[in-house]
């Protein structure tokens, strides 16, 4: 059967046209930067749009990346905050109002109000004879992996209260961009697999070669599941520790470099 050009150039721009589709589906989410500053209080913060299981996992995943920075803005409050309290009632409330449009406006609201709580706590010590006149706190991020299923980012802080040096601390999150898990380290794992005694033995062996070269480490490592980690372009399943963690300030931030190809077996993802 003869079919003419027209209904050729049809089907041609018809099959472009589902594969541009296509390829819109299976593309990994677009991760954008947005700065909240009020005087000395900065945070870069992720904003992530076009998940695999759609508007309500982008939600999830910004409410998740808010929740760990008000979290870390509230321990600047007297008596620090209550981790455990505010994760209990976060996600309803903004569930129920707003979603993470109103998340992301409660974020710049309280980089407001903790901006004026340390420049008070910096005045006072400035006045007492601290050379010190301001405080800062600095909230970064990376993204570590990302994939149409798998999204790994790592969140940074850092403030300077007058020390000798600043402080760093640090949020890993990572989900399953499908369904909006937020996902833990057993969950990188499959099912009743013995991925703790892999994981703490493979983490012995480079603890003790960085012991013999530096000297840093005076006591063992051993994992049980809560561990901050993140996923590499690599193939890498990075557990990191902030300073002070395990380690004396001079060492820095900590990482422990696996390559999923050592654990292979029981990984649950296929890093594409």
């Amino acid at each position: 059967m003869k079919m003419s050009r027209k209904f050729i150039t049809a089907g041609v721009a018809g099959f472009m046209a589902l594969g541009i589709a296509v390829s819109g589906w299976a593309a990994e989410p677009e991760v954008m930067d947005q700065k909240i500053r009020d005087g000395g209080v900065t945070v870069n913060i992720p904003v992530v749009k076009g998940a695999a299981g759609g508007v309500d996992v982008d939600d999830r995943i910004n409410m998740a990346i808010d929740f760990n920075i008000v979290k870390k803005l509230y321990s600047y409050l007297p008596g620090g905050g209550n981790g455990l309290s505010l994760q209990e009632n976060y996600y309803p409330e903004f569930d129920g109002y707003g979603g993470a449009k109103a998340s992301r406006e409660f974020v710049a609201d309280i980089a407001g109000f903790i901006n004026r709580q340390l420049q008070n706590q910096a005045q006072a010590v400035h006045k007492a004879g601290s050379h010190v006149k301001q405080y800062t706190f600095d909230g970064r991020y990376q993204v570590r992996f990302n994939s149409e299923e798998l999204l790994s980012l790592e969140q940074t802080y850092m403030d300077y209260l007058g020390g000798a040096h600043p402080n760093t601390y640090l949020d890993t999150i990572n989900v399953n961009l499908k369904t909006g898990k937020l996902l833990n380290l057993g969950d990188m794992f499959k099912a009743g697999s013995d991925y703790l005694p892999r994981l703490n033995a493979i983490i012995a062996k480079q603890m003790e070669e960085e012991r013999q070269l530096k000297g840093f480490f005076d006591k063992t490592v051993e994992l049980n599941g809560t561990e901050n980690f993140y996923i590499t372009d690599n193939a890498d399943l990075v557990i990191v520790y902030p300073p002070y963690a395990i380690a004396p300030y001079a060492a820095g931030t900590i990482e422990f470099v696996i390559p999923v190809s050592q654990v292979a077996d029981i990984f649950n993802f296929k890093l594409e």
